[in-house]
């Protein structure tokens, strides 16, 4: 009985599930490294860094946007 009610409740919930789970999708969240962003960086080695930083490489710095909060 308990399985019945289980189940129905999921498809009950099914059509909602779209609802809830759009406004999560775009964002974009970094939640292992530090952003950084930096012109004419082709040549720069950071393999030996101790920090763990994604960077975005830009050829003008009018490019090179951060994200709100950064």
């Amino acid at each position: 009985m308990l399985v019945l009610f289980l189940l129905g409740t999921v498809f009950l919930l099914c059509p909602y599930w779209g609802e809830l789970h759009d406004p999560v999708e775009g964002q974009s969240m970094y939640h292992y490294s530090k952003l950084s962003c930096m012109t004419n960086c082709e040549d720069i080695n950071f393999l030996g860094s101790s920090k763990r930083a994604e960077l975005i490489c830009c050829n003008h710095s009018n490019y090179c946007n951060l994200p709100e909060g950064v």
